[in-house]
């Protein structure tokens, strides 16, 4: 990978942790700022509204630490390199998901095993 190309994923990388810590850190504040009191009704709508809070936080948690590894790999010179294959990652796909751990192969493997984890557990809990 050239080094423009690298600079370029770098600072693309880095504007994406600040994003994500900036939403991460308004969430919580606004999640401790949701009033008290009322009827029922409002406490539902407090309950919903602290749940999509919580599923935004964990989610850009989540997605921080992706955008985190994928700093360390640029340290440790791994970087675009698949962690499943230990294949290259195209450069077309760095470039639309920086943070990327795996090769187009490899994600949609995983993606493959996580629905299919999913399916197995509703099926479990139907019966």
């Amino acid at each position: 990978m050239r080094k423009a190309q690298l600079k370029n994923h770098v600072l693309a990388l880095r504007a994406k942790q600040a994003a994500l810590l900036g939403a991460v850190r308004l969430n919580r504040v606004l999640d401790m700022d949701l009033e008290t009191g009322g009827d029922e009704l409002d406490e539902v709508r407090r309950d919903i509204e602290r749940s999509l809070m919580v599923r935004g936080i964990d989610r850009n948690t989540a997605l921080l630490r992706e955008v985190r590894a994928a700093l360390h790999r640029i340290e440790d010179d791994t970087y675009g390199i698949c962690l499943r294959c230990d294949g290259p990652i195209s450069q077309k796909r760095l470039e639309a998901v920086p943070w990327t751990a795996y090769c187009v192969v490899c994600q949609s493997a995983a993606d493959q095993n996580t629905a299919s984890e999913v399916s197995d557990e509703r099926f479990i809990f139907r019966h």
